[in-house]
């Protein structure tokens, strides 16, 4: 994603988002790459497409049947419909989990940096678990 991109979200939404979120946009390391290219389909634990980040905050703020806090700002999600978001008022870059069954968000992180870590581990660990049950 582009400096400009970043900048057409944030006006879009007259926001400003956390640097490191910004940083890990721009400049996605390789090996990340290939973690998220391990991603079950309808699973994206962080979004990358500029055009799908901003449809999804528009669709949940928008949305009649949920008053979605402007604070939370969605990443990603899950094939299950939960989402991943940054809660824009705080100091910290962490991350929350919105549980769409119960409208509730959980913090899942401390920050982008222990995000990472948190869901690639989940991520690896399928990955070997897949591994295991293939060599049954």
């Amino acid at each position: 994603m582009t400096e400009t991109q970043i900048k057409q979200i944030e006006k879009t939404f007259n926001c400003r988002l956390p640097a490191i979120y910004k940083r890990l946009l721009t400049v996605m390391p390789k090996p990340l790459k290939h973690l998220m290219s391990l991603e079950r389909p309808g699973h994206r634990a962080i979004f990358t497409d500029k055009d799908l980040i901003i449809k999804t905050n528009k669709s949940l703020r928008n949305a009649e049947s949920l008053s979605w806090p402007e604070k939370y700002f969605i990443i990603g999600g899950d094939c299950g419909g939960n989402l991943l978001c940054l809660n824009l008022v705080s100091k910290r870059s962490c991350v929350y989990f919105w549980w769409h069954e119960t409208d509730e968000f959980f913090l899942h992180a401390k920050d982008i940096p222990a995000f990472i870590r948190r869901i690639y581990r989940m991520e690896a660990d399928g990955v070997i678990d897949w591994l295991e049950l293939s060599t049954l």
